[in-house]
């Protein structure tokens, strides 16, 4: 931390980090956006540009003629989840094929199969503070319980009816699996919750839900085994992962060195109860730019891995490692610091494999903002907090911010920006929890007191877990941010981290469903995320995506911020990029009707920031609106990039065309 205001970067400081490293996307199938011999799919009526598709449900089959002969053994029996293209409908069957370039391969039967052209899905958000999913038969019922005055004894009811397989006066269709069974996760028996239809909805409390007409398959169905003390999915194999990404610039060093002193609290414990290292710690340390003087020669670094993630570390090892840490000896060119360069070092950097279903927490500890993407002097130019969100929420690392509101930052009103900063990065992996803490009054005293509540939460669990005793969901109520407190903070993760072990390990699925209702929110806390929803991209898609983004982004920023010359030239382009331009003649008045970005875009249910702006819409935001615009959309573009290379998250629903593999993309990364 300096003693100096924030400066802020030059508008045309854009996302200088390579944009052309996202033509490094995948192109192996191409033939998505261009026109290959043959037949085409059937176009969606409502978006000429986006073909139908449907997934295939169990039982379905590939025939090589509709209406095949009752008993006759079928062609080729499909796995669950299929996708295919639609070529053409006869009475009750569909014409299809997987792959673009070869065209129809045979007809299904309809009613095995579910329309999903735009492939929009639901995940359950993580269990730790919320309630079970409902699954309703009729709309009306789901809304009828949404509206009601005070729907909790009724939630309440049809649960208990439910788990104990009696009829429930609002006939269900479902109801998730019970926090005996754990969390029902794609890594353990794969499942999709497609979204058929939605209506919006409002609870008695004036709060905004969705309700969502949804189907849920399980691939590769089986009975799944609630498990017990004796049961293979014993807790006692459970290890952990910590890392501290700490700001050791000036002021910090008492801060850092209570870290020090928690980490060796945790792992001295552990040991003496026989559990030595079941918690590895990893440890980065981060400072600021050191492109001049006295930086240069005096800050000593930007970013540096002090202690990587080692399983095998002991903690000695570790102690040795931290006991060097140190503050920097001169002030740096900002307040605000290099924050990104540490959590990305953290992120991209250490090994974190061996943690695969087990908890992986991460804590940054700073009294400063963290500076832009696209401040010329960041370390990692073009990675920003959304960058940092997205891979940590892909990951599953939960971000633990501490902020040290100090008299410096009080003086150069650093602390509401730096809130609003780290609020949402305190919302990873758990979105219904936030970790994000600030330590107000700025004294290391009471920075020890959540430390203290931190120590107890890991120790505690990991002792429970040793003797394969479960630990039951927290209750998490502030109460001033004390120790009592923040170990609810850490046991809500360590809960839900348990949920998902529990889940792989006992291949917990829930009792399929096809067209029922469920509310996105939790019924009984009405701020609660219940369902996560997402949209499956095809690597093709994704591709197609990140191109037609960079396309506006470069249009955009080649231009002095004119909103005519900019527009005339995204009309230019929609005729190059678009699949049909003649449907563009240069008079679309909005970005939607240019056909620039790809129209499944324009069927989905969230607000885009592209879709519908307009030159006049452009014309009215200041030149520093445009550019916080402009390097939103480039952050999104490179975190198309890093999803993309992520090879743990990509799935193959069938098809057997790299090309046609799926990521779930939740919404809010879309332009």
């Amino acid at each position: 931390m300096a003693g100096v205001p924030v400066v802020t970067p030059p508008v045309r400081a854009l996302l200088h980090f390579g944009m052309v490293a996202v033509l490094g996307l995948i192109l192996s199938a191409s033939g998505w956006a261009q026109e290959v011999a043959g037949r085409q799919p059937l176009h969606m009526p409502q978006a000429k540009d986006v073909y139908q598709r449907i997934l295939t449900l169990p039982g379905a089959s590939l025939e090589s003629q509709p209406n095949a002969a009752v008993g006759s053994a079928p062609r080729q029996e499909l796995p669950v989840f299929s996708i295919f293209y639609v070529y053409g409908k006869k009475a009750d069957w569909l014409e299809v094929g997987r792959d673009l370039r070869r065209g129809p391969e045979g007809w299904i039967k309809t009613s095995l199969t579910q329309n999903w052209s735009v492939m929009l899905t639901m995940q359950y958000a993580p269990p730790g503070q919320r309630g079970r999913v409902l699954f309703f038969e009729r709309q009306q019922d789901l809304r009828d319980l949404v509206t009601a005055v005070d729907p909790q004894p009724l939630v309440d009811k049809l649960v208990a009816a439910a788990d104990a397989g009696q009829k429930t006066d609002l006939p269900l269709s479902s109801i998730e699996p019970s926090d005996v069974r754990g969390s029902q996760q794609p890594n353990g028996v794969f499942y999709l919750m497609p979204i058929i239809d939605f209506a919006p909805a409002t609870f008695d409390d004036y709060k905004p839900a969705t309700l969502l007409k949804v189907s849920l398959v399980n691939a590769n169905p089986e009975p799944s085994t609630p498990p017990t003390v004796a049961s293979a999915a014993s807790l006692a194999p459970m290890h952990g992962a910590i890392v501290f990404v700490l700001d050791t610039t000036i002021s910090m060093k008492p801060y850092f060195e209570r870290a020090t002193r928690s980490v060796r609290t945790i792992l001295t414990q552990l040991k003496a109860k026989g559990l030595d290292r079941k918690v590895a710690v990893g440890v980065v340390a981060y400072r600021n730019n050191m492109g001049q003087e006295p930086q240069k020669s005096g800050l000593g670094y930007v970013v540096k891995v002090i202690q990587p993630l080692d399983a095998n570390a002991s903690l000695d090892d570790v102690m040795r490692a931290m006991d060097q840490l140190d503050e920097a000896k001169v002030s740096s060119h900002s307040f605000n610091e290099d924050a990104v360069a540490g959590l990305w070092t953290a992120i991209e950097q250490l090994d974190w494999s061996a943690y695969e279903n087990q908890p992986k927490l991460m804590f940054l500890v700073t009294d400063a903002g963290a500076l832009a993407g696209n401040d010329p002097k960041a370390k990692f130019q073009g990675i920003d907090l959304l960058n940092v969100i997205e891979a940590a929420d892909r990951k599953g690392i939960a971000v633990n911010p501490f902020h040290i509101a100090s008299p410096g930052a009080k003086k150069f009103n650093n602390v509401v920006p730096t809130a609003s900063q780290y609020d949402r990065l305190g919302r990873t992996v758990d979105p219904n929890s936030n970790k994000y803490v600030r330590i107000d009054p700025a004294t290391p005293d009471n920075f020890d007191k959540l430390l203290l509540g931190f120590e107890k939460g890991m120790v505690e669990t990991f002792e429970s877990w040793g003797r394969n005793a479960r630990i039951e969901r927290p209750v998490i109520q502030s109460d001033g941010e004390t120790g009592a407190y923040y170990k609810n903070i850490i046991v809500n993760e360590l809960f839900n981290s348990q949920q998902r072990y529990i889940g792989v390990k006992s291949k917990t699925q829930s009792k399929p469903v096809f067209d029922a209702w469920a509310v996105d929110m939790d019924l009984k806390k009405h701020d609660q995320i219940a369902l996560d929803v997402s949209v499956y991209l095809t690597r093709n898609q994704l591709n197609q995506l990140a191109l037609s983004a960079k396309h506006i982004y470069d249009t955009a920023k080649s231009q002095t911020i004119s909103s005519d010359s900019m527009f005339r030239l995204l009309q230019a382009l929609s005729a190059q990029t678009a699949q049909d331009p003649e449907r563009f003649k240069g008079d679309a008045s909005k970005v939607a009707d240019m056909g620039i970005l790809p129209s499944f875009l324009s069927l989905l249910p969230y607000k885009s920031d592209f879709l519908n702006l307009t030159s006049r819409s452009w014309a009215e935001k200041t030149p520093d609106a445009q550019a916080s615009m402009l390097a939103q959309l480039a952050y999104k573009i490179r975190a198309y990039q890093n999803m993309n290379a992520d090879t743990t998250k990509w799935k193959d629903l069938g098809s057997g065309d790299r090309g046609q593999e799926v990521m779930p993309v939740p919404l809010v990364y879309l332009p």
